[in-house]
């Protein structure tokens, strides 16, 4: 639920258990899929490839390159582009993400 961009609050209610419950397991998935933000759960849905090819090449370089775990600033070096350019790749990215979370629904209604 957390890869489809459901908030804690909403897990919560649905699972009728304590935010803090959610919160705990979200550490403990984290730290097993060592993962260091929530973006990089985005690689777990359903509807990973088909969001990647939505992106132009160089969204798509920057998203694999945050969910490898790298900062804004370490792609910016990486890919030697300023930090600003990187947050304003991110901005279309996380609205290309948005737009296909809510094209695809959580239970699978819709499939890719």
């Amino acid at each position: 639920m957390l890869s489809t961009g459901f908030r804690v609050k909403n897990i919560a209610q649905a699972l009728c258990i304590s935010e803090r419950t959610v919160t705990t397991h979200q550490q403990h998935i984290y730290k097993k899929l060592n993962i260091h933000h929530k973006v990089s759960l985005i690689k777990y849905t359903p509807y990973y490839c088909k969001f990647l090819s939505s992106l132009t090449l160089r969204e798509r370089t920057i998203v694999v390159l945050i969910t490898e775990g790298h900062c804004s600033q370490q792609v910016a070096r990486e890919l030697n582009i300023s930090p600003q350019t990187v947050y304003s790749h991110r901005k279309t990215i996380n609205k290309k993400l948005n737009s296909m979370r809510k094209k695809y629904d959580v239970l699978g209604i819709e499939q890719p």
